[in-house]
C-alpha cells in the first residue's frame, strides 16, 4: 500500500471508520481509556494507519487521541512488529487498508 492512493481531504475518518467497522466498535471506543485486549488492539491499529496513512506526526496523532505520542510510538512498533511475524496479522490490516481504498 502507499499513502498516495489515499485522498487526503477524506483519509482520516475513513480510517476511524475502517477500524471502527473491522473490529465492530464505535469510535468513542477509539478514544476511550480502555485497556482491555479488546479495545487496545484496534486502537494500535487505528494508530498504525493514522500514522501510515496520513502526513501525521505521532505527536499529532497523540494530541488528536490526547494521549502522549510514545503511546503512537508503540503501537505503530507493536503493530509494524506484528504484521511482518504474524500472517493474521498482515491479513487483518490487508482486510482494513482495502476498506480504507474501498
Amino acid at each position: 500500500y502507499s499513502k498516495k492512493h489515499v485522498d487526503p481531504n477524506w483519509r482520516m475518518p475513513k480510517i476511524i471508520e475502517s477500524v471502527c467497522e473491522y473490529f465492530e466498535k464505535c469510535k468513542d471506543d477509539m478514544f476511550s481509556r480502555d485497556r482491555h485486549v479488546d479495545m487496545v488492539h484496534p486502537r494500535q491499529v487505528l494508530h498504525y494507519l493514522l500514522y501510515n496513512y496520513t502526513r501525521m506526526t505521532k505527536e499529532q496523532i497523540g494530541d488528536y487521541f490526547n494521549i502522549d505520542h510514545s503511546t503512537i510510538v508503540h503501537s505503530t512498533n507493536k503493530i509494524t512488529f506484528q504484521r511482518r511475524k504474524y500472517s493474521n496479522i498482515d491479513e487483518e490490516l490487508n482486510i482494513i487498508e482495502s476498506l480504507i481504498l474501498s
